[in-house]
């Protein structure tokens, strides 16, 4: 792993920013240098949430461009497509929130087509609907930290990944354990 250019989004209250520094401890303990900035704009509000990860020789915590984008809502996918070329993976969340008390109108499927339009390869994760069958919402971090860890392009750091989780606070909740482990097993929906 020469140099990565990763971007975790999502809206407030979903954990962007633990699963953002859980890769980043990760990357730390493999003994890879990493760089982490985030934006939380109103995330406790539920507004966007934004974190730069850069893996590698890298000098300064932000890019221009995303290898890997890490969406835990659609919306905020797409939200951020100016940070995809044709050389990122998109890994997505199939959740879809509308913003506030806004109807919105444009649909699951338009935003998908879209995001595959501009991405090498776009790989969209039910982890919102394991998190709720393993009974915690709030774990779909976790599934989609869990699917990473086995992602191919994490595969020289995938043990340090799981030592990471394991040593961490989150592992002390059964339904996160659960959820991280599930995870590592799921089949993407490919565009």
């Amino acid at each position: 792993m020469n140099k990565l250019n990763i971007l975790v989004v999502g809206v407030g209250g979903q954990g962007v920013v633990t699963l953002a520094r859980l890769l980043s401890e990760a990357c730390y303990e493999c003994g890879l240098n990493v760089l982490m900035s985030e934006t939380r704009g109103l995330s406790q509000r539920g507004g966007s949430v934004k974190v730069f990860l850069r893996i590698g020789r890298v000098y300064a915590p932000t890019f221009n461009n995303a290898d890997l984008l890490i969406g835990l809502e659609l919306l905020e996918t797409l939200r951020n497509i100016s940070y995809v070329s044709d050389k990122t993976v998109i890994v997505v969340n199939n959740k879809l929130l509308s913003p506030g008390n806004m109807a919105y109108t444009t649909s699951r499927k338009k935003i998908i087509e879209i995001l595959k339009l501009r991405a090498k390869k776009l790989e969209v994760i039910n982890a919102e609907e394991l998190a709720l069958k393993l009974g915690n919402v709030k774990s779909e971090n976790m599934v989609m930290l869990g699917y990473i860890s086995s992602h191919s392009m994490f595969e020289r750091i995938r043990h340090c990944i799981e030592n990471v989780f394991y040593k961490s606070k989150y592992s002390k909740i059964r339904e996160n354990v659960k959820a991280f482990e599930q995870g590592k097993k799921l089949k993407p929906i490919l565009y």
